[in-house]
């Protein structure tokens, strides 16, 4: 009775764990096919019916709009305004995304080598945060940026939807 048991555990363990494995996705090395940043933020090659909405977070220059302008209406003019200012900030974005990704991968190879140092992991880990830094500093001046251009209604607009957002 055990042996039938233990057989029949065994294979619907097996059962189960198919499907799983069925739609499991390889896993990748380049920029942009780890599902990081680049791929998560809105990596030109991803198929549109994956991209987020407008609104939805996003690499500058993605034909997105920031969170922040999420049920704010905007003219054509401010719209365009928007897109160019994004879209010229996209390149230094994308670079320090890059930048992040290859610290990331370098980091991680390091920590299964044999020549693994705490001062080399403190390099990378210092460059990675390095990028990260710059691309919220981006972020910032791109937003401000942004924020120069609304109307005096549009920004009193946001500043009454401010505390929605904030957390406590």
């Amino acid at each position: 009775m055990n042996a039938r048991l233990a057989s029949f555990m065994i294979a619907s363990t097996i059962a189960l764990g198919l499907p799983l494995g069925a739609t499991a996705q390889p896993m990748k090395d380049g920029p942009g096919d780890c599902g990081g940043p680049m791929q998560m933020y809105g990596d030109p090659g991803m198929p549109d019916n994956r991209r987020p909405p407008d609104g939805a977070p996003g690499i500058p220059g993605e034909n997105r709009l920031p969170p922040f302008l999420h049920n704010v209406q905007l003219s054509d003019v401010q719209r365009d305004k928007i897109a160019n200012l994004m879209q010229s900030q996209t390149p230094d974005m994308r670079d320090q995304f890059k930048v992040m990704h290859q610290t990331q991968m370098a980091l991680h190879q390091l920590s299964l080598s044999d020549d693994y140092s705490e001062a080399k992991a403190k390099t990378l880990a210092e460059a990675n945060t390095a990028a990260m830094i710059r691309i919220a500093q981006m972020q910032a001046r791109i937003d401000h940026q942004i924020y120069l251009l609304l109307t005096p209604e549009q920004r009193a607009r946001l500043q009454q939807r401010k505390p929605q957002r904030d957390m406590p």
